[in-house]
């Protein structure tokens, strides 16, 4: 039995025991003034009143001593306690047995049978009085009786033996009733405690749970049968505004718009779980917010309904952003337009649709011409009022099922469904649009006080069900905007065969990237990625660089989507990782790598759902003996779009072995966030776009706060790509910005220049 249940068991042992304290001793007393008075004229009165006196001052003592209990039991230990109690009660066993051995008369049957009786019926009361300490009475029970038995034996003495024998027999059924009572009495006690104990709990249970209640970061409102509150905690009031008072009793419609019907609410009534919605609701100040609710039904154990349980938190401001970055992720942040993502995705059903119909669609290339110089003398805030008048030009002369998009710069594309199987009909068609879309141009812009006429050129080309693919398309259309621009601008240009210069390069350099690996024509440089508040060197990002015999130093912007578009990008992506690891450990050897420092790896889509890429990653780690948490893999959102399930489990699989992964250009591509709380991504990359105007444009501004809250929310390593002035390191500084990367610091460099820079 735990040692604290005894403690307890004992200390309700010894109140019930003190508590027939005042009747034992008043019984006790009264008793010896009787016996006393009877005996005053036939015993030795020294004796006599030796004894009255000792049981009196025993009686005092007996009363102070339960006066003290009673006041101030924590004064004493409880082992001092009930020691001193069977010593008093051995002690009053003891007065009494003395008694019977010296006042006793040997001559009178009356006086004897008096002191026998009275004897008799302390012992026998004490049965119930002791019960709780059978020790004590066991003390007191041999005290008085083992006297009597004396006596019996010395004044009988034909019969004493006899006599002497029954008192032992009556001391045994007496010691047997008082351990019954006292089993009885611990039994009850038992009984009590756990009772205690019980409430305790629930008590404790009660407290614990309104304690949850009234400090809950969540709003939680309890309600009755009918959905009137019932409850309504301190976190409800900072999210509705309205105080508890006013609250109680208030029907579910006073938190819903006046015109809202409630459905949410008049669901429950008949639903058997629980129910989780995003409601909108109103507030304190009548102003509306987003609510997301989870409501429990509380039933008692026959299924009857107790009451309901809402918990409810404010998500406006996560909607919000979710909807910022959502809106950007399909639309152009400068003109408000579908982007690059959107229009790729419309484009492909276009394509679906028409190889269904043969009906031609055609894709527009729209370019405004001269527009660097204009951006270059003029400003950037002037190069983006411009575009922002020509993307409104444009979107009010194409029809509503027309697709504008902007690509970025001065690039814009149109999908416009010509709805004819006759191609010429069709050419016909996209060329009158073509050329209306230059009309508009001959009204002047309104730049900064000052009017200007522009110009612009447009490539074309046509499809109805060919082989050609989104891209491929986009591309011929961008070969006939050249083509525009080559013949002088201010014209449009349709996609021909003869073109195919651009195709045949793409062939050329794809010939020539086959055995780029094996002719050792690659190179690898690595760009700093430095802290924002002290430009501290944290890791490198390697980039991939081509020098070929025939083609010279070919762009990665060119060449990087020649190895995607192909098989090689694993081949090549494999070199890329060997050689990185390589440096890696050469620059660990040297003590150039600091603790700290993440060496960031561009992995392609292709590569990284490769079957054996883990399989690979794991020979490269052991080969060059590096620790996985050293290394960081960049993805792009674009991965995850049809392949989220696969890229989960790849992911998994490198995170175990302890590799990080970051989001590459985040904001421009993968419309759902939600695989930033599925997938194990520990850094978002801002992309350069956003970057480029964020101390001048409020909207850049407004994304680039937004996904640096999600950042700081999320617990992620925020870096910004392309940081080119102070103004901007300073701005992203001042808005929470972990890590930056760009020309500011320093452009890629090869492996001895970034071991120069970072051991500065």
């Amino acid at each position: 039995m735990p040692e604290r249940h005894l403690a307890r068991l004992l200390a309700a042992q010894l109140a019930i025991v003190f508590k027939f304290y005042p009747i034992a001793i008043a019984s006790s007393t009264v008793l010896a003034l009787f016996i006393s008075l009877t005996l005053s004229l036939i015993a030795d009165q020294f004796l006599l009143w030796s004894w009255l006196l000792v049981t009196l001052v025993l009686s005092g003592y007996r009363y102070l001593l339960f006066y003290q209990f009673d006041r101030n039991k924590s004064r004493l230990s409880l082992s001092a306690w009930s020691s001193m109690h069977i010593f008093v009660t051995a002690l009053s066993g003891v007065i009494w047995g003395y008694a019977i051995l010296f006042l006793m008369p040997e001559d009178s049957l009356g006086h004897q049978l008096l002191l026998i009786i009275a004897t008799a019926g302390l012992c026998s009361g004490a049965t119930s009085t002791l019960a709780l300490s059978p020790r004590a009475y066991l003390w007191f029970l041999a005290s008085c009786l083992v006297p009597l038995s004396i006596k019996l034996y010395l004044i009988v003495p034909e019969n004493g033996f006899w006599l002497s024998g029954l008192s032992y027999i009556y001391m045994y059924f007496m010691w047997s009733t008082c351990l019954r009572n006292n089993k009885t009495g611990i039994h009850n006690l038992e009984q009590s405690l756990s009772l205690q104990y019980q409430e305790l709990a629930l008590n404790e249970s009660q407290r614990r749970v309104d304690l949850h209640f009234d400090n809950s970061p969540l709003a939680i409102i309890e309600w009755d049968d009918q959905f009137n509150i019932s409850r309504w905690n301190p976190a409800a009031e900072a999210v509705f505004g309205f105080s508890s008072a006013k609250m109680l009793g208030q029907s579910f419609q006073c938190l819903l718009p006046a015109k809202a019907k409630g459905d949410y609410f008049l669901q429950l009534q008949t639903s058997t779980s629980n129910s989780t919605a995003v409601l909108e609701n109103i507030s304190c100040s009548g102003g509306p917010i987003k609510c997301e609710w989870t409501t429990a039904a509380i039933k008692l154990e026959d299924g009857s309904l107790l009451a309901y349980t809402s918990f409810v938190r404010d998500i406006t401001e996560r909607m919000q952003q979710d909807e910022l970055i959502a809106h950007q992720a399909h639309f152009d942040v400068l003109t408000d337009l579908h982007n690059r993502n959107y229009f790729q995705s419309r484009l492909s059903q276009q394509i679906n649709r028409s190889q269904r119909s043969k009906e031609y669609g055609a894709v527009f290339f729209v370019d405004l011409d001269h527009f660097k110089t204009i951006n270059d003398s003029m400003g950037h805030s002037i190069g983006d009022l411009l575009l922002q008048q020509f993307a409104l030009r444009l979107k009010t002369r194409l029809r509503g099922y027309d697709t504008l998009a902007r690509f970025g710069g001065d690039e814009f594309v149109v999908l416009l469904d010509a709805g004819d199987q006759d191609y010429e009909h069709s050419q016909l068609i996209a060329a009158q649009v073509a050329r209306s879309l230059q009309l508009l141009m001959q009204q002047p812009f309104s730049l900064s006080g000052g009017e200007y006429t522009l110009t612009c050129s447009i490539g074309i080309t046509l499809f109805n069900g060919s082989d050609a693919n989104e891209d491929e398309l986009l591309k011929q259309a961008d070969l006939a905007l050249y083509k525009s621009k080559d013949a002088g601008r201010n014209r449009y240009s349709f996609f021909a065969q003869e073109m195919s210069q651009q195709a045949s390069r793409h062939l050329g350099l794809l010939t020539s990237l086959s055995e780029a690996v094996s002719n050792q024509e690659f190179t690898l440089v690595y760009q700093p990625k430095v802290r924002i508040d002290n430009n501290q060197v944290m890791g490198a990002e390697v980039l991939l660089r081509w020098n070929n015999k025939d083609f010279g130093a070919v762009s990665p912007v060119e060449f990087i989507p020649v190895l995607e578009g192909s098989s090689l990008i694993s081949k090549v992506g494999f070199w890329v990782l060997d050689n990185a690891l390589g440096q890696l450990a050469s620059w660990l050897g040297s003590g150039c790598w600091r603790k700290g420092m993440e060496l960031a790896i561009n992995i392609s889509p292709k590569q990284l759902l490769a079957s054996d890429f883990v399989e690979q990653v794991e020979i490269l780690l052991a080969k060059h003996g590096i620790d996985a948490k050293l290394l960081e893999f960049e993805i792009t959102e674009n991965v995850l779009i049809d392949n989220t399930d696969r890229v989960a489990s790849v992911l998994e699989e490198l995170t175990a072995l302890g590799i990080s992964f970051s989001i590459d250009d985040f904001g421009t591509g993968y419309s759902s966030l939600a695989y930033l709380k599925k997938l194990p991504i520990k850094v978002l990359k801002i992309d350069k776009s956003f970057i480029d105007h964020c101390t001048t444009d409020d909207n850049d501004q407004a994304i680039v706060r937004s996904i640096l809250s999600i950042c700081h929310e999320l617990g992620l390593t925020s870096v910004a790509e392309g940081v080119e002035y102070e103004e901007q390191q300073r701005q992203l500084e001042k808005m929470g910005c972990d890590l930056l990367q760009g020309y500011l610091f320093s452009r890629p460099v090869p492996p001895q220049e970034f071991t120069a820079l970072h051991l500065k």
